[in-house]
Parts: C-alpha cells; sequence; structure tokens
C-alpha cells in the first residue's frame, strides 16, 4: 500500500526563496484503524520516544515499569469496560503515586495492551514513570526495617507494629491499585535511567497496538504527561496548500525544476507519466 486510502489529498509546498522547487506529501488520516496510518503511527512514537528521553531534562530521570491490570468484575462485561476501568481508576491513582513520590509531580507515558483471557478478553495498561528515585528510597527503606524485626527476634524481642505499615513498592502498588478499585494484579519495577533502555519497555507495547483492531473512539491508545508531551507536527515555513491527489500533471514537470515526493522519497520525473497517464501518482490505492 503505497497511500493512506482514508485521504485522497496531498499537501504541496513551494519555497520561498523564489526556488522553483515542489515538495509533496500524501496526506493521511492518522488513524489507528487504518493499515496504511497505523504503522507510521508506531514509528512516530517510538523515535519520539527515543528523542524525548534522550534530551537533558530527562537523561538524568530514573524509571519504573508498571503493569496495571482491569478489576476482575469488568472482565465479565466486556473488553470495553475494562478500558473504562482502568481510564477510572487511573485519575485516582496518579494521585497516590504522587504521594508515593513525596508530593512531586512525576512524568509518564502510557499504552494499553489487548489480551485474550477470560470469558470476554480485556485490556490492561503499561507505564513508564519517572519516580524511579522514590522506588529506590522506598525499597531500601522496607529492607531496614526488615532487618531491624529480623534482629529483634534473633534476640528474643516482640516485632514492632511498623513491620506491618511498611510495605515493599512491589506490594504497595497492588494495594494501591486495589484502593482504586482496579485489579490486583499490578506490578512495579525498577528499569534505571539507560535511555535505550527505558524506550525499549514503552516501543514494545506501541508496536502492539497494531494489533488492536477495536477501539473506543475518542480514547488515546498511547497517553503522555505535559511535560513528556507528544510528537508535534513539523513546520516548514513555506507556503503550503491543499489539492487533489491526482492533481500533478505531467506538465507541471516543464514548470519546475524539481518535484519531490517527501512521503515515498522519490523524485518525479517523466517515467511516472507513461504513455496514457497524465497525472500522478497513477496508482491511486
Amino acid at each position: 500500500m503505497l497511500f493512506c486510502p482514508n485521504m485522497k489529498l496531498i499537501m504541496v509546498a513551494q519555497f520561498a526563496d523564489g526556488s522553483k522547487r515542489m515538495d509533496m506529501v500524501h496526506v493521511r488520516c492518522k488513524q489507528w484503524s487504518c493499515p496504511y496510518c497505523a504503522p507510521a503511527n508506531a514509528r512516530t512514537w517510538k523515535d519520539y520516544i527515543l528523542k524525548r528521553l534522550s534530551r537533558e531534562d530527562f537523561s538524568g530521570k530514573s524509571w519504573v515499569f508498571v503493569t496495571i491490570t482491569a478489576h476482575e468484575d469488568s472482565h465479565k462485561i466486556s473488553p470495553q469496560a475494562t478500558l473504562r476501568n482502568l481510564q477510572r481508576g487511573w485519575g485516582k491513582l496518579y494521585h497516590r503515586l504522587k504521594t508515593f513520590n513525596g508530593g512531586k509531580a512525576f512524568d509518564y507515558i502510557r499504552v494499553f495492551e489487548k489480551h485474550e483471557n477470560g470469558k470476554y478478553g480485556g485490556y490492561h495498561m503499561h507505564l513508564i514513570m519517572s519516580i524511579g528515585d522514590a522506588f529506590a528510597l522506598k525499597k531500601d527503606e522496607f529492607a531496614q526495617v526488615l532487618e531491624r524485626e529480623k534482629t529483634a527476634r534473633k534476640q528474643g524481642k516482640r516485632p514492632r507494629k511498623r513491620l506491618k505499615r511498611e510495605k515493599h513498592p512491589a506490594r504497595w502498588i497492588k494495594d494501591a491499585c486495589r484502593a482504586c478499585r482496579m485489579g490486583y494484579e499490578a506490578d512495579m519495577k525498577q528499569i534505571g535511567s539507560v535511555t535505550t533502555k527505558v524506550a525499549s519497555y514503552m516501543t514494545k507495547y506501541i508496536s502492539k497496538q497494531l494489533e488492536i483492531l477495536e477501539f473506543p473512539p475518542r480514547m488515546r491508545r498511547i497517553q503522555a504527561s505535559v511535560r513528556f508531551g507528544s510528537p508535534k507536527r513539523r513546520k516548514t515555513g513555506n507556503a503550503r496548500h491543499w489539492m487533489p491527489r491526482s492533481a500533478i500533471y505531467k506538465t507541471d514537470l516543464e514548470d519546475y525544476d524539481l518535484i519531490f515526493d517527501m512521503t515515498r522519497k522519490h523524485v518525479i520525473s517523466e517515467d511516472d507519466f507513461p504513455d496514457g497517464v497524465l497525472w500522478y501518482p497513477k496508482e491511486l490505492k
């Protein structure tokens, strides 16, 4: 498939410096349900995550990888019910995670993955979050308390009640998800600050978005915090206008020194206009 089947337009940019050159881009619908646009969306997000994590304001952060499941009752209704459960629970869980992080806001990016477990199947959520330092601190505090209680038992003393209040972060996320009326089967693990390693956790599940054919409208498959951001449209500073896809004619080769198809990375020449064909591209599907 050469072009997006849902759009029959091209965007043409003519350079402001007066050069006789035309760049054209085949407009796409950018929907994940589109067989042409879905792989392009995945590539765009993968490139953006790698570049974003390598920037100075993000490169020193320590990250954790979290998996959150929907409440078991929602699995008995429909896959869409599991999505609604995760979406509602995430708003409550975010505030608990902020407290876990010492009251400080954190950055994250989350994606959904579909599975076929149960009668109807459902979704669960994967995230990377910049709370790795808090994770390490809580883990060390739990280890210290546990060591003190072991020492107390060896000395014949009664264990303190504080041990029951202190939780390993992996156990804390389970209880927090259940308190937010989501599934108890949750997991949190530290992945450090190596950019390629952190990015690989998310790009793996972004690729799996291509397998999800049905998804509720107006619900984002990939969502990030404000500071993490999302891929933005590049601005060229050149005059742009919309045209039908078949608006490049053979006679245009005489008016321009260069006509470049940026989507296909192809310089248009007379070879693209075989006998009887007057416009480009000859294949409109």
